[in-house]
């Protein structure tokens, strides 16, 4: 038998006899296991020793299954370009293993509450008195729901707020560590969970597969990735502004916030001129000039701060949104100019083709050289913007801007005799 058909073999035995055990322990009556309360001393007694059998066999056992598990992938792992049967054949036994070990940890932890309970029940049968004790009066504690695991999509500025709420709840936890990973695959989303899955099959059996040893190895992978200063400063410069509605640059204004609190929270001086003048020039001309007709209007030994920026963008919105609620004016949809520089490529040389206007043209610098480019040598293009598609008198460009003629500004020749 070959060593992966082995270690099959041992695998299926172990969460064979893991799932055996956890529907045995289901079966067991309320009274005796998972609820009710003992009637005597000896009731009490017996139960607990039944939920501290169950307790310990289910984590020797999922133990093992665990161990099986890890085996079986260093096995794959081994044999360097494992085929498409074989690392199916792993994803499937592995599915089932991780299930079984799921089920045993919410076993295991319904079993520990009992005992718990049982426990306390036995010492307050065993110090019983006509007389209340203290901890006897205690009004019972408000049992809260479980926290919801959250979830994280690869958006780089959600990154600290997961990373706290899955840190304290999950990965702080005293977990066996199949089961963090279990929680950390069902918390990805999108990008985050393709760069821990995807990715070459051998790579993501010897990386990123569900064994033990590979949770730690995602959570640093995550937190290279995610958790970057220098990720969060490419972010915040490569954000833009989708359209000048009053909604995207609400959106736009708060996601700003969130990653500049971020850098500051990792020491990170951000209230540099040149980032405070980058980022207010994402927004519209309007905003920008309403937000420094406001700065000079302060104090000049004041310290203008991003925080001051930030907090100044939210007042000037909320003002542009009550204005538009009270006259129904909407902001132009068309991108202003300031978006315009930012985010397309300077016009090409309607001649050359080059990145530069087309009345600095060199390669043909006259208007004789033009006009005979746009006429003859590219048969018949429109005089004012070159386009082979339609006739210069049915062209919707501006004429001249020297002679008003209908040919384009760099082939007149007034301006160049």
């Amino acid at each position: 038998m070959s060593l992966i058909g082995t270690q099959k073999r041992l695998l299926t035995t172990f969460t064979n006899k893991l799932e055996h055990i956890i529907s045995k322990l289901k079966e067991e009556t309320p009274a005796e296991v998972l609820g009710g309360s003992a009637a005597s001393q000896n009731d009490l007694m017996k139960s607990i020793r039944r939920l501290e059998e169950g307790n310990k066999i289910l984590a020797e056992t999922s133990a093992k299954v665990e161990e099986k598990l890890n085996s079986y992938a260093s096995t794959v792992d081994a044999l360097g370009e494992p085929s498409s049967k074989e690392i199916e054949d792993y994803q499937e036994y592995a599915e089932r293993a991780e299930a079984s070990i799921s089920q045993a940890f919410d076993l295991q932890t319904l079993l520990q509450a009992r005992l718990h309970s049982m426990k306390n029940q036995m010492m307050s049968a065993d110090t019983g008195s006509p007389n209340c004790t203290v901890t006897q009066l205690k009004p019972k504690q408000l049992e809260l729901p479980p926290l919801p695991i959250p979830t994280f999509g690869g958006d780089l500025w959600e990154w600290e707020n997961f990373w706290e709420l899955f840190n304290n709840n999950i990965h702080s936890q005293d977990l066996p560590e199949m089961v963090k990973y279990n929680y950390l695959l069902s918390a990805l989303k999108g990008p985050a969970k393709e760069a821990i899955m995807k990715g070459p099959a051998k790579e993501a059996i010897k990386r990123f597969q569900v064994t033990k040893g590979n949770y730690e190895k995602a959570i640093q992978f995550l937190l290279y990735k995610y958790n970057n200063k220098d990720e969060l400063f490419k972010e915040l410069d490569r954000c833009f502004l989708r359209s000048p509605s009053f909604k995207d640059q609400r959106s736009f204004r708060d996601e700003i916030e969130v990653i500049v609190t971020q850098l500051q929270d990792k020491g990170e001086n951000i209230s540099t001129s040149w980032i405070i003048k980058k980022i207010l020039a994402k927004f519209p001309s309007n905003i920008m000039r309403k937000a420094i007709t406001r700065r000079q209007g302060m104090e000049t030994e004041e310290s203008f701060t991003i925080n001051h920026l930030i907090h100044l963008l939210d007042e000037l919105l909320t003002t542009e949104e009550l204005w538009s609620a009270y006259t129904g004016d909407l902001p132009n949809e068309q991108p202003s100019n300031i978006l315009k520089t930012n985010h397309s490529s300077p016009r090409s040389c309607m001649y050359c083709h080059a990145k530069r206007p087309s009345f600095t043209c060199t390669a043909y610098p006259t208007p004789q050289a033009r006009s005979s480019y746009l006429t003859i040598r590219q048969k018949q293009l429109c005089l004012l913007c070159a386009s082979p598609t339609h006739k210069t008198s049915k062209c919707k460009r501006r004429h001249c801007f020297n002679c008003k003629g209908l040919h384009h500004t760099s082939c007149c020749y007034k301006q160049n005799p």
